[in-house]
């Protein structure tokens, strides 16, 4: 699930206002969910009257609903973001513990807040970033292993061919001396 909260356009007024003001969050948050058990849902048509008269500006019926879609997402990441920092600080107590199985656990704990919502598709789409992730090593660790066996034949092909030209140029003492030299120059490399 990526952060809700980081492709908010400029003219997305709520949005704005929720990213710069936690108290606003909470106020619309508590709008439709009220703390009080008892307490009734403000509707669509009365949040849209208390908008202007909190914040100064007018907002579309649609537009209010996505935004109240994006603002449970927003919560839903924002919660499962702190219950997996809270389990990492938690297991950063613990020195035999390392800090790459520290993150795989935080990214299981940070998955498993995002499921106990049941948003599948964030879900899913977390999977599959790590699927894009073994694939990307993968893939390194071929290249790596291709650029080895290349260097590798390439290296005998050159020792190969030092090896023929020893051959020929054995009854120069000149030649074998600079040779000697070149041989010395392809080792190092």
């Amino acid at each position: 699930m990526s952060d809700p909260s980081s492709n908010v356009r400029a003219d997305a007024r709520l949005k704005q206002l929720v990213l710069r003001d936690e108290q606003a969050e909470e106020d619309l948050w508590a709008f439709r969910h009220p703390d009080d058990p008892e307490g009734t849902p403000l509707t669509y048509s009365a949040i849209r009257v208390q908008i202007p008269l909190r914040y100064g500006f007018t907002i579309s019926h649609a537009s209010l609903l996505e935004f109240y879609r994006w603002l449970e997402l927003k919560r839903q990441y924002d919660h499962a973001a702190d219950t997996e920092r809270q389990a990492m600080e938690e297991m950063a107590k613990n020195p035999d513990i390392s800090e790459e199985d520290m993150k795989a656990a935080g990214r299981r704990i940070f998955r498993a807040a995002v499921m106990n919502k049941l948003d599948v598709k964030a879900f899913v789409a977390m999977e599959m970033v790590d699927v894009m992730k073994d694939r990307a090593q993968l893939a390194r660790e071929r290249l790596d292993f291709d650029k080895d066996k290349l260097s590798h034949a390439s290296r005998s092909k050159i020792e190969a061919g030092l090896d023929a030209l020893l051959a020929e140029i054995k009854g120069n003492p000149k030649a074998v001396e600079l040779f000697n030299q070149l041989k010395l120059e392809v080792k190092k490399k």
